[in-house]
């Protein structure tokens, strides 16, 4: 499957407004949450994904991050997920806790349903 991040030129052109979306620590819901993966664009400052999530519960916008692994692929873990060209538009289980430094860190993700519409 071929990547579906946005890049910053798209993000620009499109006029999406990211500031709807949280990233700070004390605004992410930390535990396990049903969410709406709305879009991902590329890190501008890390090696990774920025995933824009819309919590099922609540409608609260949050932002996570998910870094390249070794293997060159965006996953959480081994057999995870690959952020490159998972769908969007779709309800994902996230988990999220504070890692040492208590900064949220984005755990787990399974595909809770695809939206076939």
């Amino acid at each position: 499957m071929e990547s579906n991040v946005i890049g910053w030129g798209e993000i620009i052109r499109s006029k999406i407004d990211l500031t709807a979306y949280d990233w700070q620590t004390v605004n992410i819901p930390v535990g396990i949450n049903i969410a709406v993966l709305d879009f991902k664009v590329w890190s501008q400052k890390v090696t990774g994904i920025n995933c824009y999530f819309k919590v099922a519960d609540t409608g609260q916008c949050i932002r996570l991050t998910l870094f390249r692994m070794k293997d060159k692929t965006y996953r959480l873990d081994e057999k995870g997920i690959d952020f490159r060209d998972c769908p969007t538009g779709t309800l994902y289980l996230i988990e999220t806790t504070l890692n040492g430094k208590g900064k949220v860190s984005f755990k787990d993700c399974s595909l809770v349903r695809e939206d076939k519409s």
